[in-house]
C-alpha cells in the first residue's frame, strides 16, 4: 500500500484521530461485507507517508486478489492506495514475518521549495555537510542499545535494534536524502537519528556526541526530532536483506 500520511494520525487506530488503519478496515469490510483486522508491517507515526507499506488480513471472498484490490481501492480515500494484492501463505503476518524496513527521509536545504515536493521533505535550507554526516552515519550501523534515541521506549522487551545500513545521499535537486535499512525500530527513533545526523551536518556536534546516547544504558537521549513530513516508509522485505550476512 500507498499513503500520504499527511492529515492522518498515523497507521494505527486512535480515538481523536483518523487513521490509515480505520480507512483501510472500512474500505476492506465494505467490499467483503463484514469487519475486517488488519496488520501492519509498521505502524508509521501522524504525518508519515508509505510508498512500500504491506498489510495482512484474513477474509472470506470469491474475489480474486486483483480484483479485490480494485474493489478495495474504490472504497479508499485518494491519499490511500493499493498497489498489489496477492494469496499469502497460511498463518503469514505481515509485521511478525517482516525481515527488514528500508525508510527514507528526504531534507530540503535549497533556498525555494517546490509546492510539488513541500509535503514530503523537512524544509531546511543551508548546505549540509554530507561527508560528515557519512562519516558519523557508520557508526550507527549495526546492533545498539537506541533507548537514547526512542520516544517512548516499547513496555515490554528490548530497545536494541539492528541497523543494517544507513546511506546518505546528495540529490542534485538541492535536497539530501537519508535512507536507514533495519530489522526493526524504536517509536521516532528514525526521526531522531535523521535530527542527529542533521546538527552534524550543520557543524552543531561531532560524532563524539552522537555516540554518547548509543551507550550501553541508552546514553543521553537525543533531543532532535525531525518532523514527520519528510519520513517514508519505502519498503518492507520478506527474505534476507542483500547486504545481511
Amino acid at each position: 500500500m500507498s499513503y500520504v500520511g499527511t492529515r492522518y494520525g498515523g497507521w494505527q487506530r486512535q480515538k481523536n484521530a483518523p487513521s490509515v488503519q480505520q480507512a483501510v478496515e472500512e474500505a476492506i469490510g465494505r467490499v467483503v461485507g463484514t469487519a475486517v483486522p488488519v496488520e501492519a508491517a509498521s505502524r508509521t507515526d501522524a504525518g508519515v507517508h508509505a510508498r512500500g507499506q504491506v498489510i495482512s488480513f484474513d477474509a472470506a471472498t470469491p474475489l480474486p486478489a486483483d480484483r479485490l484490490a480494485e474493489a478495495v481501492n474504490a472504497h479508499l480515500p485518494p491519499e490511500v492506495a493499493v498497489r498489489e494484492a496477492r494469496e499469502a501463505p497460511s498463518g503469514f503476518r505481515a509485521r511478525v514475518d517482516a525481515r527488514w524496513k528500508r525508510y527514507e527521509y528526504r531534507i530540503a536545504t535549497g533556498r525555494t521549495v517546490s509546492p510539488l515536493d513541500a509535503p514530503f521533505v523537512w524544509r531546511r535550507p543551508g548546505r549540509l555537510d554530507v561527508a560528515a554526516m557519512r562519516d558519523v552515519a557508520g557508526c550507527l550501523v549495526g546492533e545498539h542499545d537506541f533507548l537514547g534515541f526512542c520516544d517512548t521506549p516499547p513496555e515490554r522487551g528490548t530497545t536494541i535494534r539492528r541497523l543494517l545500513e544507513i546511506r546518505v545521499l546528495e540529490q542534485p535537486d538541492d535536497t539530501v536524502s537519508l535512507v536507514f535499512v533495519g530489522v526493526s525500530f524504536l517509536h521516532k527513533m528514525v526521526r531522531r537519528l535523521t535530527g542527529a545526523l542533521a546538527r552534524v551536518g550543520d557543524g552543531a556536534i561531532d560524532r563524539h556526541a552522537l555516540r554518547g546516547a548509543l551507550s550501553p544504558q541508552g546514553g543521553e537521549p537525543c533531543r532532535w526530532t525531525a518532523p514527520a513530513e519528510g519520513l517514508c516508509l519505502q519498503e518492507v522485505g520478506y527474505s534476507p536483506y542483500r547486504d545481511e550476512a
